[in-house]
């Protein structure tokens, strides 16, 4: 039986939401910095949406290079998801046809739509590329050059909030 519970949250998103320094595992495996090389032998359509989740997600800081193959699901999950979209337009978008027998189904295309949303959701959860996923993340704010946002940010004590 696998754990039970959500999956602990990477290091340096524990840190981002704010957690306390006792629920941060500084022990925790580091991996290289920087971004992933983007394969050659992706699906068709998964090249582009690599580049899309890359230029959304890269400059967070929350991809790294180990995680190239957890992205290349996600983009490859997604191409799926609009091939298949792709095909039930080309079918005229009925939810039910006729099966060999004549008989009233549920159309197939949708059955593999729903799975492969399913997975291309997971895989994006996985990746920090949903909205519920990175909700909680709180990232620093840059420092404003602005004299009156440095005062309403001031303490009476003189520290900056």
């Amino acid at each position: 039986m696998g754990r039970r519970g959500p999956q602990p949250a990477p290091v340096e998103i524990q840190v981002l939401r704010g957690a306390r320094e006792s629920r941060i595992n500084r022990d925790a495996p580091k991996v290289d910095p920087g971004l992933p090389t983007k394969p050659d032998d992706m699906l068709e359509g998964a090249s582009a949406i690599w580049d899309r989740l890359m230029a959304a997600l890269g400059p967070t800081g929350a991809i790294t290079r180990a995680d190239g193959e957890a992205v290349r699901g996600a983009a490859e999950a997604i191409a799926v998801d609009h091939a298949l979209v792709a095909v039930y337009k080309s079918t005229g978008e009925k939810a039910v046809i006729r099966n060999r027998a004549g008989e009233i189904v549920v159309n197939p295309i949708l059955r593999e739509l729903q799975r492969a949303r399913i997975a291309a959701q997971v895989a994006c959860r996985e990746i920090g590329a949903t909205p519920s996923s990175r909700g909680t993340i709180r990232a620093p704010r840059s420092a404003s050059s602005d004299p009156f946002d440095t005062f309403l940010r001031t303490t009476p004590k003189g520290t900056t909030r």
